[in-house]
């Protein structure tokens, strides 16, 4: 990850791999070039809530809040 600008502990540290995840971000790193894209195992879980709370019409604060939070590193 140092070539992204993250300095992880090493217990937390994959090592050298050609893809990874970083925060629900999936990592791939090709010949010279890097690729960011969502986790691919995560996307159904948010589309599940967020049609969750489509379907109520309505969303609590601390819920949006998670949501939040989980969508920000989803780009």
């Amino acid at each position: 990850m140092a070539a992204l600008g993250y300095t992880l502990e090493p217990s937390k540290t994959e090592g050298p791999v050609p893809e990874m995840t970083l925060l629900g971000v999936l990592v791939q790193f090709q010949d010279s070039s890097r690729h960011l894209r969502p986790d691919p195992r995560k996307v159904p879980v948010w589309i599940h809530q967020i049609e969750g709370i489509l379907d109520s019409g309505s969303c609590r604060p601390s819920e949006a809040e998670k949501l939040a939070g989980r969508l920000n590193f989803a780009g």
